[in-house]
């Protein structure tokens, strides 16, 4: 199966959304593919980047934005 494109995963993204007020996000990694070989790093940076908007330095969740 060949990966989503930037536009289907945003469409993907849209029907997902939950009206429980779970928020979904995408970023894209340049260059990265399904392993993210050679862009772990890059990922971390934005995962780690997301978990403190979401939880915040308290390491407690916070309402959506």
């Amino acid at each position: 199966m060949p990966p989503l494109s930037p536009v289907a995963a945003r469409l993907v993204g849209r029907e997902a959304e939950d009206p429980e007020g779970i928020v979904i996000e995408q970023k894209v990694i340049p260059g990265a593919n399904h392993f993210f070989d050679g862009k772990v790093e890059p990922l971390m940076t934005a995962i780690g980047a997301y978990l403190d908007k979401r939880l915040g330095k308290s390491g407690r969740a916070t309402s959506a934005a």
